[in-house]
């Protein structure tokens, strides 16, 4: 990105950015905060003003900061680069091509297609609008939340040129908005739904040694998922208005319908792809699984062994060489669909985001000591679930500001310092609730990319998603602290 092409605010940003590195670097280090720490703090201010006011790309911004930090002497260069060699970032990258092998083979749509044309959904706009919620929930658990509000919301645009429906209408508006809670929901249900899942997972074992496995967190984000899809279906039910008929029309079932006949039977191209797919899940719950039916030995082996990266970069390389009797396709996944389908400035950010994460929160930086010290005092007297309550309250609203990336940069590291320093809770409770409360945007454009499809569909007003999406807040802040977190004490043997 050239000069040229920055706003006058942005280039703002970008000196505020600079201005503030250079004087907590060049301030001298309050006790017990060290040198190191002074300057690395001053890296994350840098990266969090950057960040929130986007000049550049989150990822261009994640690696100015790692090469200034080792410049400035900072951070060596194992310590800026390291988690670039992280094991999430290679299952953020098979699970892309997971998703790109669905998309390929169109059982995306077809799954889609499937779910709105459920019986009890025909006939009915408020009927037809809580299938929208309900199989965009259902799918957000398996693949990237963006992907399942481009789909559904391509399915929900042609029903609305097709029925020639005007913007204003009511049930385009929640449908709309509809499609975005949903998407964000059930993104927290598997570690593969939501791009924040993975890196959260990875920052809770970087600072307390403690792996959450993939179906540890499945339970717990399952279980919220249907928690958090209950409370918004009774917002819809109650507070968002579906008076318009356009879904009850005839025309409606006809056109899903018809788009349901022009697929035809499925191709061995989408049942190979679904049954790798399956696969993929088995090998991520086997090794938990195996504790309770398998010898021990072997359940040490797979536990050992069948870490959930596994299947994720395997899976798509199976699907990549192992050929299929299809007419229109040889492979159910090529390498270039995989490539193209990952989103590597998103890696890229992921790998930066660990590393400045883990930077800021060793001890050499004093950043704990000072925690313990300064902040014990007007936090130590809060008790374990007021803390929790806050730092939710916290993550939530802060995540419909800004991006839920920087978000959980942000607040996940901090969640854990705070916890771990001042005894008020537990750290790996606590990181999952704060790893899954990036997700619960629901009120403002700019927190998650799915918020921002559906307000940039000119079908919704933002002051729909604020007036609505504060409801939800409320209600998912306090089932977030005092449902998800006492859940994942429990599912987590804490």
């Amino acid at each position: 990105m050239s000069a040229t092409a920055l706003a006058p605010r942005h280039i703002a940003a970008i000196a505020a950015g600079i201005v503030v590195f250079t004087v907590m670097f060049l301030l001298p280090a309050p006790a017990p905060i060290t040198h190191v720490g002074m300057a690395r703090l001053g890296l994350l201010a840098l990266a969090v003003i950057w960040w929130v006011a986007t000049p550049l790309p989150l990822a261009f911004t994640t690696l100015a900061v790692l090469g200034l930090g080792v410049a400035a002497g900072a951070m060596s260069v194992n310590e800026a680069f390291a988690h670039s060699s992280s094991w999430v970032l290679w299952f953020v990258i098979g699970s892309f091509g997971l998703a790109a092998a669905l998309d390929a083979t169109g059982v995306n749509r077809r799954f889609a297609l499937a779910f709105l044309d459920a019986r009890w959904a025909r006939g009915s706009s408020r009927g037809f609008v809580m299938m929208f919620l309900a199989s965009a929930t259902a799918m957000s658990a398996f693949m990237a939340n963006t992907v399942v509000a481009v789909i559904w919301l391509s399915l929900a645009l042609t029903i609305y040129d097709m029925l020639h429906v005007a913007d204003t209408d009511p049930v385009v508006e929640a449908n709309t908005l509809g499609i975005a809670w949903a998407a964000n929901i059930g993104g927290i249900a598997t570690p593969v739904g939501n791009g924040t899942n993975a890196p959260a997972i990875a920052l809770i074992a970087s600072a307390t040694g403690v792996t959450v496995s993939f179906l540890q967190w499945t339970v717990i984000g399952t279980a919220l998922t249907i928690v958090f899809l209950a409370s918004a279906l009774l917002v819809f039910r109650f507070r968002v208005p579906v008076g318009s008929d356009a879904f009850a029309r005839p025309e409606t079932a006809r056109f899903i319908a018809e788009a349901r006949r022009q697929l035809g039977p499925m191709p061995p191209r989408e049942r190979w792809a679904i049954a790798w797919f399956l696969l993929a899940i088995l090998l991520w719950f086997l090794p938990d699984l195996a504790r309770f039916v398998a010898p021990r030995q072997i359940a040490d082996v797979l536990q050992r062994n069948l870490h959930m990266s596994v299947p994720a970069l395997l899976i798509p390389v199976a699907m990549c060489l192992i050929p299929i009797r299809d007419a229109e396709r040889r492979y159910v996944l090529t390498w270039p669909e995989w490539m193209q389908g990952v989103d590597w400035g998103l890696v890229i950010f992921i790998g930066g985001v660990m590393g400045l994460g883990t930077a800021v929160g060793e001890d050499v930086t004093g950043v704990p000591e000072y925690v313990r010290v300064v902040l014990q005092p007007s936090l130590a007297s809060l008790s374990e679930y007021s803390f929790v309550l806050a730092m939710c309250a916290g993550v939530i609203l802060v995540t419909s500001v800004i991006s839920n990336m920087v978000t959980l940069a942000i607040f996940v590291p901090l969640g854990l310092t705070l916890a771990q320093g001042l005894a008020v809770a537990d750290p790996v409770a606590l990181g999952i609730v704060l790893g899954i409360g990036p997700s619960l945007d629901y009120m403002l454009p700019s927190g998650t990319t799915t918020n921002a499809i559906v307000a940039g569909s000119g079908y919704l007003r933002v002051s729909t998603m604020v007036r609505h999406g504060a409801i939800l807040f409320l209600v998912h802040t306090l089932l977030l602290a005092f449902v998800g977190y006492p859940l994942s004490k429990l599912v987590m043997g804490r």
